[in-house]
């Protein structure tokens, strides 16, 4: 799928690799420009990517996902057909999907509901490198997600949505196999049926979606860096106001779920947006609190110089924040009857334990009783980041450091103690003189997760902690090189070479190498390799005879690896002039 927002492209291709037909996905985020025709061309370079976010978790792994660069894509628009060059040197004609197979007119596409999302990719700020591609077509969706496996391998899976009916939409989630490669023609994959995965969108560019009986995730259009494109302006609804926000205290003002954003633009003087949100709580005895938070042009979140936020509960206002179950209504204007965008999320803390639902909320506790020991390491995000260095004991006891940056320079170093319960639920606290607070959990799997907050403000962010391995000694990777073709080819036809095929033991990310380690003696192929620094490598026989291509890959850790393929190439047959 291709998105352009600005001066900027970005295409996921989903695909399968090529030994073992598993489902992969590749990346790429690059320039638009215009050819002579004056038709579009994108031009970037395609990233295979490791280690993220699995379906089943909410909690990200310790160490971000890694890529690995595969090499470059061009693609070609006319209309709605496009060109498509990869890395392999390969082309293919690319066609816009009917997702109903029933002649959908793209030229003149049906407007959107306030209640379907717009065509375009959305993510989870909170879960970075999971997303997920929505294509919407006569109220019909089609969803692809792009994630990884347990074991930290990129996979994907679609799933077809009607959104006629109001409320949830579901479809079955399948997962394909066995398709077309980088390298092959097509060919016909296999699917399977993993459950159901469903959709909720109050708002054209946020909302949630769901895996069988796993937690909702708020999502939202995914905006990738464009130069001069406001915040929220991804959001085409918003640009457009297509979907104009109702004016004073109303009847039925704009639903807004706890997590979800809302982009709006006050347009005239005296503009009042008003959005009802409904709480509810996570312990029937302990009850919860929601904040609302509205940025604006001094936090680059739109162009609203002085945002205001007011919370009514019936009739009254009822201050900045709300608690219990039912439901609110959150008021948004500007002082001095300024006009601009901004940026509008509704935040719900369990009181109980501090829980936000922005972040994931129902964490995957250890078992009763259980309380894994060790060392642990990690970050909090939030206005002030800061490295949390965390000792777990077998009684459940919890001591370490908290490193924070100072305005001088140096950083501040805090005792932080606390324990863990039977249920894995871990509280922290700094020492004296410092007001940092933590409430999260433990995993069975070694995964601390959870959000800190200021004793003198609202919660300043998230923090995520892994326990730190025993150090193991480094494994050596092991190389592997594939080819479409077989060991025979023609000369002066260019062949390509796949390196990702290759692995490493310790889940290091690999750097591929190609060398031509032989060649006939009157061959001058050595320029002839195209590549040589990515996964993916091109190469061209000059002459008749026998050629040796090696790949050497290194884990960066004193690791390498290297294997050789030998190729015979044959001469091209001479086309003669027609008689």
């Amino acid at each position: 799928m291709f998105e352009a927002q600005g001066s900027q492209g970005f295409v996921g291709l989903f695909m399968y690799e090529e030994v073992t037909g598993k489902p992969v996905w590749y990346a790429a985020t690059g320039d638009l420009s215009t050819d002579s025709g004056g038709r579009p061309v994108f031009d970037g370079t395609l990233l295979l990517y490791r280690g993220g976010l699995p379906l089943t978790s909410s909690v990200a792994p310790f160490s971000a996902s890694t890529s690995v660069r595969v090499g470059e894509v061009r693609i070609s628009f006319q209309g709605h057909q496009a060109t498509v060059t990869l890395p392999s040197g390969r082309t293919m004609q690319a066609t816009r999907f009917d997702i109903a197979g029933s002649g959908y007119d793209f030229d003149h596409p049906v407007p959107t509901t306030q209640g379907q999302p717009e065509v375009g990719w959305y993510w989870n700020r909170l879960q970075g490198g999971r997303g997920y591609a929505i294509e919407v077509q006569n109220n019909r969706a089609f969803v692809a997600m792009f994630h990884y496996n347990e074991d930290g391998s990129p996979t994907w899976n679609v799933v077809d949505v009607d959104l006629s009916s109001i409320g949830p939409s579901g479809g079955r989630f399948k997962r394909y196999s066995g398709g077309q490669t980088l390298y092959s023609a097509y060919r016909a994959p296999r699917s399977d049926d993993l459950g159901r995965f469903s959709l909720s969108f109050n708002r054209p560019c946020s909302g949630l979606v769901q895996f069988e009986d796993l937690q909702p995730v708020p999502v939202d259009r995914f905006r990738f860096g464009v130069p001069g494109l406001p915040v929220g302006e991804e959001c085409r609804s918003v640009t457009e106001n297509r979907f104009p926000m109702p004016n004073g205290l109303t009847a039925q003002p704009t639903r807004l779920q706890p997590g979800e954003l809302a982009y709006g633009y006050l347009r005239s003087h005296g503009d009042v947006h008003v959005y009802a949100v409904t709480v509810m709580n996570f312990d029937s005895f302990m009850g919860n609190t929601a904040i609302p938070e509205l940025l604006g042009a001094t936090a680059f979140a739109g162009t609203l110089t002085n945002p205001v936020v007011r919370v009514f509960k019936g009739n009254g206002v009822s201050g900045g924040s709300f608690s219990g179950t039912q439901t609110f209504f959150v008021a948004v204007s500007a002082g001095s009857g300024s006009t601009g965008s901004y940026r509008l999320r509704v935040t719900t803390f369990e009181n109980s334990r501090g829980y936000a639902n922005s972040t994931p909320s129902h964490y995957t506790r250890s078992p009763a009783g259980s309380k894994p020991t060790g060392h642990y390491t990690g970050t909090l995000t939030g206005a002030t980041p800061a490295e949390l260095d965390l000792t777990l004991d077998p009684v459940g006891q919890a001591a370490g450091t908290l490193s924070v940056p100072q305005p001088a320079g140096a950083n501040a170093t805090l005792i932080v103690s606390g324990s863990v319960r039977a249920d894995g639920t871990l509280q922290l606290a700094a020492g004296p003189g410092s007001h940092f607070g933590f409430s999260g959990f433990v995993t069975a799997a070694g995964v601390i997760s959870g959000v800190w907050r200021d004793a003198f403000s609202l919660s300043d962010g998230l923090f995520l902690a892994r326990r730190v391995p025993p150090s193991t000694p480094n494994s050596a990777p092991l190389a592997l090189i594939y080819s479409a073709s077989s060991p025979r080819v023609l000369t002066g036809v260019p062949e390509s070479y796949s390196g990702l095929g290759s692995s490493d033991a310790n889940g290091d990310v690999l750097i591929h190498s190609w060398q031509v380690l032989s060649a006939p003696i009157d061959s001058n192929v050595i320029s002839t390799l195209v590549g040589a620094d990515t996964a993916i490598a091109t190469f061209t026989a000059d002459v008749a005879g026998t050629y040796q291509i090696g790949l050497t890959v290194d884990d960066g850790r004193g690791g390498i690896a290297s294997t050789v393929m030998t190729i015979t190439a044959d001469a091209a047959p001479v086309a003669l002039p027609p008689p």
